[in-house]
This record gives structure tokens, C-alpha cells and sequence, in this order.
């Protein structure tokens, strides 16, 4: 049982795991992965001014290990570019690794932290830039927490691209070997989020809404046991 199709990927280039793969293939079914859900208390939640980041900001949150497989490269790139051109915009990271952080008065750090679930619903966008990746569960936890997301294109992330672009309005997909588009693509929401505030609370609400239709435990109970029930 995998996730989707796609988290097969990094498994898979390894050409002895791909063979045994393709071998099996009619053997594997598939079942998205499932989080349970969470609702943060805003009067005990850590607030970002306490981290010394204004109300007007635009904040892109990127919680993670920081490495290449990660992309936290790309996002430190990236990141660096848009600084010098959004005057309001701040990055709050959080994790750890070998690619160290820029040094930046509006890039914020927090290292480990236990506190994800409180701070994901007070960014404005989140970078989900892997270069690997199998069904990543920060993906789920984004979108419990009515977050925009910019997502690469690459292993589980591309599942996304197979459901309904209408419910899909909240994400947006580049290629990993095109780090203007990504950037491209956080202008985009910025500008939106400035001429149209309540459009962009749509796209917030919308992958709520795609995380209550596919990614509850009800819904991961309901389709598990679909396809025990269909395994000859």
C-alpha cells in the first residue's frame, strides 16, 4: 500500500527497487494518507509579533530539514531574491541541517520546534520546494490550516495535480529546475492577497475544504477499507 503512485518515485531510483517494483506491480494499491484534525487556540497560540514580525507583513512559512533533498536551498535563493524586491515580506523557518540559513533581519529561524500547528495558520504562503519527496505530511497540515501553497513538482506533490483544478485553487505547482517561476508565482500571491483580500480568503478557505473532502481519518478509514475489501 502506498500513498499514491507518485511517492513510488525516490523509491524507484534505485534500479533494483524499481525492478522488484515494475515485478509486483498489480500487487500495490493505493491509499492517501490521512491526518487528524486540529484547531489551534489563538489565546494560548505563540503570535508572530511576538517574534517580531508586524500585522502587515506578508509571511511565507517553510517548516522543515534544511537540505538539498528539501529544497531549503532553493528556497534560501529564492528567498533572498524576493527580499530585496517585497519590502513587507518575512520568512519564518523553522528546522534544522547541513544548508545554513541567510542572514536576514526579515528571515526568522526558530530551529526545532512543537508548535508548527500554531503558527502554519498565521502565514500568508507556504514553499514546499523537494526535490524528493514520498507523501509529505506538512502538504496535509497546510492545508488543515487554510494555507495557499506553492508546491514542487516531484514525487507525492504531483497527486495533487490529479484532482479537481477547481478545488484545487489554493495550491500552485512549479518545476524544480525553475526557480524564476517559483518566484513568479509568490509575486503573484502577493499581489493578490494586496488587490484582492477577499479573493485570497477564498483560496485560503478552498484547500481547508480540500483537506476536510480527502484527508480526514474518516475519509482515510472509508477508502482503506474499500480497497481491503476489493484485494483478491
Amino acid at each position: 500500500m502506498f500513498p499514491c503512485a507518485g511517492a513510488r518515485e525516490p523509491y524507484e531510483k534505485d534500479v533494483e527497487m524499481r525492478k522488484t517494483f515494475l515485478k509486483n506491480d498489480k500487487k500495490f494499491f493505493y491509499v492517501p494518507t490521512a491526518i487528524v484534525d486540529y484547531q489551534p487556540d489563538k489565546r494560548t497560540a505563540q503570535k508572530l509579533s511576538e517574534l517580531g514580525i508586524p500585522k502587515d507583513a506578508f509571511v511565507i512559512t517553510y517548516f522543515g530539514r534544511h537540505n538539498s533533498i528539501k529544497g531549503y536551498d532553493i528556497l534560501k535563493k529564492v528567498g533572498m531574491s524576493l527580499l530585496d524586491k517585497i519590502p513587507n515580506l518575512y520568512f519564518l523557518c523553522a528546522g534544522n541541517g547541513p544548508i545554513l540559513p541567510p542572514q536576514h533581519p526579515r528571515w526568522i529561524e526558530l530551529g526545532f520546534i512543537n508548535n508548527v500547528d500554531d503558527l502554519l495558520p498565521q502565514g500568508d504562503l507556504y514553499l514546499l520546494p523537494n526535490r524528493e519527496t514520498y507523501f509529505d505530511l506538512i502538504t496535509l497540515q497546510i492545508l488543515r490550516a487554510s494555507v495557499p501553497v506553492i508546491v514542487s513538482e516531484t514525487g507525492g506533490n504531483n497527486f495533487f495535480q490529479e484532482l479537481p483544478s477547481d478545488e484545487t485553487i489554493g495550491m500552485s505547482f512549479f518545476d524544480i529546475e525553475n526557480e524564476s517561476q517559483l518566484e513568479t508565482q509568490v509575486l503573484q500571491y502577493v499581489k493578490l492577497k494586496i488587490e484582492n483580500p477577499n479573493r485570497y480568503k477564498e483560496i485560503r478557505q478552498s484547500n481547508r475544504k480540500l483537506f476536510e473532502n480527502y484527508f480526514t481519518i474518516d475519509k482515510y478509514i472509508a477508502k482503506y477499507t474499500e480497497s481491503i475489501n476489493q484485494l483478491e
